[in-house]
């Protein structure tokens, strides 16, 4: 492992955030990493919030 994997590593980390549902205003937790959603949540009044793709990580 390189220095530069360690940094980018910490970027695919998943982070619990907790997201408020536009209808019903509970408290939904859902696994983000880099801003991205990582898979579905589902609140129980039925809204989803999908799950995107993670975005690549520009390399140069």
């Amino acid at each position: 492992m390189s220095i530069i994997e360690g940094c980018i590593g910490k970027y695919k980390t998943p982070i619990a955030e907790t997201r408020f549902c536009p209808i019903c205003g509970k408290t939904v937790e859902v696994f983000t990493s880099m801003g991205a959603i990582l898979e579905d949540a589902v609140c129980p009044c039925g809204y989803v919030w999908e799950g995107q793709p993670h975005p690549a990580l520009k390399t140069d």
